[in-house]
């Protein structure tokens, strides 16, 4: 289980909540089908950006790809 907190700005959650009333559900219903269209089929592999800092390191950057 995890739990996330979203700030919207108000003029974008005005725009949220309208559509919300306009198809009968919550503006949090909204933003969680959203959400679950957006990083649904996303599939993690950390090996690809998780990186290490060597033990000796005093100010290491990841090099950008």
């Amino acid at each position: 289980m995890a739990e996330v907190t979203v700030n919207i700005p108000d003029p974008i959650f005005n725009i949220i909540k309208k559509r919300a009333e306009d198809t009968g559900n919550t503006p949090e219903g909204i933003i969680i089908a959203n959400l679950a269209i957006i990083f649904g089929p996303v599939r993690y592999d950390s090996s690809k950006w998780l990186k290490s800092f060597p033990p000796d390191a005093q100010d290491y950057t990841v090099p950008w790809p």
